[in-house]
């Protein structure tokens, strides 16, 4: 599970003057964006890890690379990817072949793949770094052609956005990657396949829409549409299973052929020959037999296709297939009109399929159209906004509701731990940007303000924790720099080199106990995982805890706060 960008290519088949030349054009995309790679710097016996700026690194040709894992404009880290300068790296792992395209490769059996390396395999989890890694890959693509690929988790809309980026920058503009290029990539698999075999490695490497996989297959070859499919649908043994939906859907919304459809799965003897009853239960599913205004809740759970997708995104999905296949329906068949269909195929089960049906759509509308009126009752009117300082508020409803939370009326006695969840949610919805980004002077809506006071409460009391702990190292080592360039060698911290500068500049005053205590204290799970790297990269919103510690009327409402939860869970 995670948010990748793949890239592979047939190294055998490149030329050492076309990677070379390659290597430098990419060059010229990792300096227009301020990508970010992580080095070790030696501080005495201790090495300490740096966010920096990433570079060509020269040292050497035979290891000579650049690599990149995040960007410094959001200060956000994932996996990293690499491009090697020496292309004896990548034909070191594969050997000579004959194919042409390494669609051909991509096509062949995992074991038969020799002739093919892959250049980027990691997650980006849709870190802003994505569209530009992205950009990268296309960019190798485009002048490797036909001889590398890239495919992931994008869209063909952040493919378009990564291009009109690149374009600006490099000489020659970059191709769209063939795999969301559907008429390309059709063209270049049929110089090698046909029949079902096309079909089927269109259909499995297709980087796009899986209804448009579909909408090209059958306008191309119909005469193989109806066995490819048939074949597609044996591969499940019930017709209420999600992949039979998703196939159910996306002929419907190509063909809307209700009465073939049913053919395929239930009577032709080369099917999966389905339960007439089984099958018209399923098709409810489908959401084929709705109107669409029943469905509209669904267009909140709808992702913008040119922004990167997340992980949470991910798991989002595939609960929302699990119980709302059918949401990505569209096509329109009024109920009445779709069982003539089914009654005049299968009429020795007329009364069953009528009853099931009906039944069927009933539940259907009353589960949507309850949604649909929750929705409207919860729909909260947001005017929230990003300055250069970070979260601010514009123009804030004093009664801004949050759930059943009045964040306006809030008051000591009123929080309890469903307050503090709500509190929790809108500060942050598991983003760091709060903390990273706090700037003095920002303006911070009221439950972000509760919520700084309640981590700068924790902060002094944990700080009392270490300060023996703190004192310890200090005896035995040469400065308080010393002890936290130690502390974060062993406990793994990689910081931007200006939180670094600013660290050494407030190892000796009243911010280096806070920045070892949140080196070394194991958080609490629930804690948002910005809390810590927050307060250890910015030191303005260290000294803001510092001020706030030192607020006693801030630290009687928040020992208030601690002392009510204490006793309810006594």
């Amino acid at each position: 599970m995670g948010i990748y960008i793949n890239l592979n290519f047939m190294p055998h088949q490149i030329t050492e003057d076309r990677w070379n030349r390659l290597y430098q054009e990419t060059l010229e995309l990792l300096q227009a964006y301020p990508f970010a790679s992580i080095r070790l710097e030696d501080k005495g016996r201790w090495q300490i890890a740096k966010y920096c700026r990433a570079k060509d690194e020269e040292v050497h040709e035979k290891t000579r690379h650049w690599e990149v894992c995040g960007d410094l404009e959001s200060l956000k880290i994932a996996e990293s990817f690499r491009l090697a300068y020496n292309l004896d790296h990548y034909k070191s792992f594969t050997e000579e072949s004959q194919s042409s395209d390494i669609l051909e490769e991509l096509c062949k059996g995992f074991r038969e793949q020799r002739n093919m390396a892959s250049i980027f395999d990691s997650k980006t989890q849709g870190c802003p770094y994505h569209i530009y890694v992205l950009a990268l890959a296309m960019l190798i693509e485009t002048r490797l052609a036909p001889f590398a690929s890239v495919h992931g988790d994008f869209t063909r809309e952040q493919a378009l956005k990564a291009k009109s980026w690149a374009d600006e920058i490099v000489t020659k503009p970059l191709n769209m990657p063939v795999l969301v290029d559907s008429e390309k990539m059709y063209q270049r698999l049929s110089q090698f396949l046909s029949g079902q075999a096309l079909f089927d490695a269109f259909y499995h490497h297709w980087n796009g829409p899986e209804e448009e996989a579909l909408r090209i297959l059958f306008d191309k070859n119909v005469a193989e549409r109806d066995h490819w499919f048939l074949s597609q649908l044996k591969n499940y043994e019930s017709s209420k299973q999600i992949g039979v939906l998703r196939l159910y859907i996306q002929w419907l919304n190509n063909k809307g052929d209700l009465e073939r459809l049913a053919q395929l799965a239930c009577i032709e003897k080369e099917g999966p020959c389905f339960s007439p009853v089984e099958f018209a239960k399923s098709l409810c599913s489908t959401w084929v037999f709705l109107e669409p205004s029943t469905y509209e809740v669904m267009d909140y759970f709808k992702e913008s296709p040119d922004v990167p997708g997340t992980v949470e995104g991910q798991f989002g999905t595939i609960l929302l297939e699990l119980k709302y296949t059918g949401r990505n329906i569209q096509r329109y068949i009024p109920l009445e009109e779709g069982l003539s269909v089914l009654v005049r195929l299968f009429p020795e089960q007329k009364e069953e399929i009528e009853q099931q049906v009906r039944a069927e759509v009933a539940k259907y509308e009353k589960d949507l159209n309850d949604m649909n009126r929750l929705a409207a009752e919860k729909d909260l009117e947001e005017d929230i906004e990003y300055d250069d300082d970070g979260l601010v508020g514009d123009d804030l409803d004093d009664d801004l509701d949050v759930g059943d939370l009045d964040v306006d009326d809030l008051g000591v006695d009123d929080l309890n731990d469903d307050d503090m969840a709500a509190i929790t949610s809108i500060v942050l919805e598991g983003d760091m940007s709060f903390f990273l980004y706090y700037r003095e002077g920002s303006v911070l809506l009221k439950p972000q303000k509760l919520f700084l006071e309640m981590i700068a409460y924790q902060a002094k009391v944990y700080m009392q924790g270490c300060h023996s702990l703190y004192e310890k190292m200090y005896s035995k080592l040469s400065s308080k720099k010393e002890v936290l360039f130690a502390t974060s060698s062993q406990k793994g911290i990689c910081l931007t080199e200006e939180a670094w500068k600013r660290i050494e500049e407030d190892a000796d005053t009243e911010a280096g106990l806070l920045i070892f205590t949140y080196m070394v204290v194991e958080l609490d799970p629930a804690m948002p995982s910005g809390v810590r790297r927050g307060i250890l990269e910015n030191r303005q919103l260290r000294q803001k805890l510092l001020d706030l510690m030192k607020d006693d009327a801030v630290m009687v409402k928040i020992e208030q706060y601690a002392e009510e939860v204490r006793g309810t869970q006594s």
